[in-house]
């Protein structure tokens, strides 16, 4: 379908008028014109409480209310949408109110299954004194910037040291827990990948276990660990007190990881945004500046926050720290972020990026050897049979399964 979106006059809107010294707002079609841009950014108003776009909601029809609900469930950020239209005094239909208590209801008990399992994974790493850091959001409702039954999680991530992959993964074991599909090499993870998937439980709960803070080889590699584990916070989740990241380096993580996923995903930039205003009063921007700038984080920094003041009108939310970073030339980082959503897209394009991220030549020629030529146990999960020239086959339908999704990627 032909993108009909368009930039009108508030006037223009569903009949009402434009407030006084109101400035033009980004504005929606009828509802069977939308697009899912246009629909995030109007979501995004809603959510940093622009009077008229929550105005032009107030009387807007059934139709385009159930396309905003439906977007903002997909992309997660459900519960504070239906906060702002309830503190503007906007009253849903039935039929939205009781899909959106579904949902809230579904959250909390999913989240809760998730959080009660990885706390028995948190249990253990504090009893063996291993440092680890709860990331994104469990971490942002462990510390109340998040609701239990608002903040969709389809995983738990929890950030540990590489030296100590070894020890959670046999305490992992010990609570019935298994790792995920073998990565390419037996020792890829922990020495360039920077997580490896677990499940545990039933239904069974994905816990990512990250030795690193960013997939991009080139942002995991340049980010200390330990600056994560050192300067943490202890807060409690569900009764128990847990780690996480201090106020600026989760803003930092959490910036980076909206960045790395194309900088324009709403789910990630609310992310961003909910914390520089949960935050906003101990965060310091020079600090914040000093820290992208050691750990040369400042291109996808910069990046995440001039977005998430474009998307969310919040220019003068975003400012200080915008002026306060040195954006430098760095050609690697501009194509690392070029390139780290598109991952599935360009696979070997990918995996030379993300070679190119490691520091040492003779790390990068390890990383295309072991990219180019995986372990037995790894082709064993792409072709099982048992006779001459299986490895061919293997590799050719490993292959495949990248090539096949992009070429039909590019055919839609």
């Amino acid at each position: 379908m032909t993108d009909q979106s368009v930039t009108i006059q508030p006037d223009t809107f569903l009949n009402l008028p434009a407030a006084a010294g109101k400035p033009a707002v980004r504005a929606v079609a009828p509802p069977d014109l939308l697009t899912p841009t246009d629909v995030d950014r109007y979501l995004a108003r809603v959510i940093a409480k622009n009077e008229t776009a929550i105005e032009h909601l107030r009387h807007a029809p059934v139709g385009l209310l159930s396309r905003l609900i439906d977007r903002a469930i997909d992309l997660g950020v459900f519960g504070v949408v239906e906060s702002r239209l309830h503190d503007a005094g906007i009253v849903l239909p039935p039929l939205l109110r009781d899909r959106l208590q579904r949902e809230r209801q579904r959250t909390e008990i999913q989240n809760r299954h998730r959080l009660t399992h990885a706390l028995q994974l948190v249990e253990r790493l504090d009893a063996a004194e291993i440092p680890y850091v709860l990331l994104k959001g469990a971490a942002l409702i462990a510390c109340g910037a998040a609701d239990l039954n608002a903040r969709p999680m389809t995983d738990v991530d929890v950030l540990i040291r590489a030296q100590d992959a070894e020890k959670v993964d046999q305490i992992i074991n010990e609570l019935g827990g298994r790792a995920g599909a073998d990565l390419v090499q037996a020792d890829f993870y922990p020495r360039f990948h920077y997580e490896r998937e677990y499940l545990t439980g039933t239904p069974p709960v994905k816990i990512d276990l990250h030795v690193r803070a960013f997939r991009p080889t080139l942002f995991a590699m340049r980010t200390p660990v330990d600056a994560f584990l050192q300067n943490c916070e202890t807060v409690k989740l569900l009764g128990q007190r847990v780690r996480i990241p201090s106020a600026t380096t989760m803003l930092i993580h959490l910036a980076v990881h909206a960045a790395c996923h194309g900088g324009r995903h709403l789910r990630w930039l609310h992310d961003v945004y909910h914390w520089l205003t949960f935050k906003q009063q101990c965060i310091d921007a020079q600090n914040v500046a000093r820290l992208a700038s050691s750990w040369r984080l400042t291109a996808p920094l910069h990046l995440a926050l001039t977005n998430v003041g474009d998307v969310f009108d919040a220019q003068t939310l975003v400012r200080p720290y915008l002026d306060a970073l040195s954006l430098l030339l760095d050609p690697l980082a501009s194509l690392t972020l070029a390139q780290a959503s598109r991952a599935l897209e360009r696979p070997a394009y990918d995996a030379w990026i993300n070679a190119m991220g490691v520091p040492s030549w003779h790390g990068k020629w390890q990383y295309l050897a072991a990219v180019g030529l995986p372990s037995e146990s790894h082709l064993r999960e792409h072709y099982r049979g048992n006779h001459v020239g299986w490895r061919w086959i293997a590799h050719a339908m490993r292959l495949g399964k990248r090539v096949i999704p992009r070429r039909a990627n590019d055919a839609a």
